[in-house]
């Protein structure tokens, strides 16, 4: 079971807590065209008891851990829902439907929260640490001997909170010794950074008042400060996010010279909301590394034309300079370059979707351009241009076993700046030493089927462009698939200098598991 409050009643963002019947719980913050942020971690008390008749889930979630307005009468907005897992069913209160596009416009109003205060929102964490090692140590070159080394750190973490909805966050010689450990991920294959989401306290609290499209920020490449400040806040229909802060790691490889220091980081956000679920934002980031740079700027908006529809767009220029010898590099330079140089580049970001109870739609196009480089940022992939489209019409039938059933279809397209086309479509065709046409047989894996398919080698290929298309059928109880089947066909058109080829290909394949 679970809650969602959106305290500022803005329908853009709200808090959400839940837990299964064994009091295990969870908590994040929901943000239209987001989703859900799981690194959000605040203090709140559950218990969840099984009876006879069911179980029985209590929250007690402190006006402390929430943000809101501080004005003397309030409206939030409310939302329950509960999940019945045997049969794969999420029931809300208030009714949500798929006729609208979005979730925090469909929550319930709950008015008469007068005069609500968190009270004195101050908190200060100090910590302390002295330790005496006798060891004995082999150096090289030597005979043994025991070593006496005394360690002596300390540092403060602060958190201010104003008008109930503005956080200051301070941070001195930080100890992020005790933050939970990563979740590991799977790296086999992987030519491109994983992400790993942010857990350091001090950079969680509205860590999605940072967030655009385009990750630009990704507090993750500040690695070792030693101290900073930090704001965040909303302020009738502005947001804001500022931080300042410095980074140790950039100079630890260097022991003397002009990279022996420290990076200094800086971040600003700030977005304006109007209409109806609309705003509009922008962004600036620098760090400056020694004689090196990168600047950031940025502005996005997201507006919504209908209840249905919604468009979000970005525009982002960056300024680089860098020098090969802070081995820090995010830029390409050839080999006649001089080991210093600044260059500019472009990163753009569009996508529609609309989402309705039969028929849905999404596209998304993005744009990185070859010197485009943000240090402050997760952009794991640059020189690129890729579309993806996909959309589905969905018969739902009344009172019976089956939910759903209907046609969907998918595409997607990369390439890069000088027209080659990206590896997931370009790897089926290969060049040929002649103008022969020579078909492959193979086994090709779309969405955990296998189908067998022939692979066409044609000569002189600079553009092709392929549309998978999968019927499927899938039979579950309780989460757990017992039987499923598909049809899988592919059209692909591809064109070169001398030739068009197009071709088909249809093949069908099912699973079947024990129940």
């Amino acid at each position: 079971m679970g809650v969602l409050l959106d305290t500022f009643r803005d329908f853009h963002r709200a808090y959400f807590f839940s837990s299964n019947p064994l009091g295990v719980q969870t908590d994040a913050i929901y943000t239209e065209g987001q989703g859900y942020d799981f690194s959000f971690d605040t203090l709140w008390d559950n218990a969840g008891r099984v009876t006879s008749e069911g179980y029985i889930v209590f929250f007690s979630i402190p006006f402390k851990s929430l943000r809101f307005s501080s004005d003397p009468e309030q409206t939030w907005g409310v939302a329950l829902y509960r999940t019945i897992l045997r049969k794969n069913e999420y029931d809300y209160w208030p009714y949500v439907t798929q006729r609208v596009e979005g979730l925090t416009q469909q929550f319930a109003p709950v008015a008469g929260l007068d005069n609500v205060s968190p009270g004195r929102n101050i908190q200060f964490i100090p910590y302390g640490l002295l330790a005496n090692d006798h060891f004995l140590n082999q150096p090289g070159g030597g005979p043994p001997g025991f070593v006496d080394k005394f360690e002596h750190r300390a540092g403060l973490d602060a958190k201010f909170v104003a008008k109930d909805s503005v956080t200051f966050d301070v941070t001195l010689n930080p100890d992020f010794s005790q933050v939970e450990s990563d979740d590991p991920q799977l790296t086999v294959n992987q030519r491109f950074a994983v992400f790993f989401p942010e857990k350091r306290p001090f950079f969680i609290e509205n860590a999605g008042f940072f967030a655009a499209p385009i990750n630009l920020f990704f507090s993750r490449r500040i690695a070792d400060p030693q101290f900073g400040t930090r704001v965040t806040g909303k302020l009738g229909k502005w947001t804001l996010g500022a931080l300042v802060i410095d980074d140790r790691r950039p100079g630890q490889g260097f022991t003397s010279g002009p990279y022996n220091t420290r990076a200094a980081d800086g971040v600003v956000r700030v977005t304006r909301e109007f209409g109806n679920q609309s705003y509009i934002g922008g962004f600036f980031s620098s760090r400056d590394f020694a004689d090196t740079s990168n600047r950031v700027a940025s502005l996005d908006a997201r507006l919504k034309f209908s209840k249905n529809w919604v468009v979000d767009v970005q525009g982002v220029h960056s300024w680089t300079r860098q020098d090969l010898n802070a081995e820090r590099n995010c830029l390409s330079f050839a080999s006649m370059d001089p080991a210093i140089g600044s260059q500019q580049g472009n990163a753009l970001w569009a996508d529609a979707s609309y989402s309705g109870r039969h028929f849905s739609f999404s596209t998304y196009y993005n744009d990185f351009s070859p010197n485009f480089c943000t240090e402050l940022g997760f952009v794991n992939r640059i020189d690129i241009r890729q579309n993806f489209a996909n959309g589905a019409y969905l018969w739902r039938p009344e009172k019976s076993k089956i939910i759903d059933f209907g046609p969907s279809f998918s595409e997607t397209v990369d390439w890069n700046h000088a027209g080659i086309l990206g590896a997931r479509l370009s790897g089926r065709f290969r060049q040929a030493d002649d103008h022969q046409h020579q078909p492959r047989r193979g086994i090709r894996t779309f969405r955990k089927y296998r189908f067998p398919e022939a692979q066409h080698v044609i000569p002189g290929v600079d553009a092709a462009v392929q549309m998978d298309l999968l019927l499927r059928a899938v039979y579950t109880r309780n989460r757990r698939e017992f039987f499923s089947g598909a049809i899988a066909g592919a059209v692909s058109a591809v064109s070169g200098k001398h030739e068009t080829c197009k071709f088909r290909i249809y093949s069908a394949a099912f699973r079947a598991l024990p129940i």
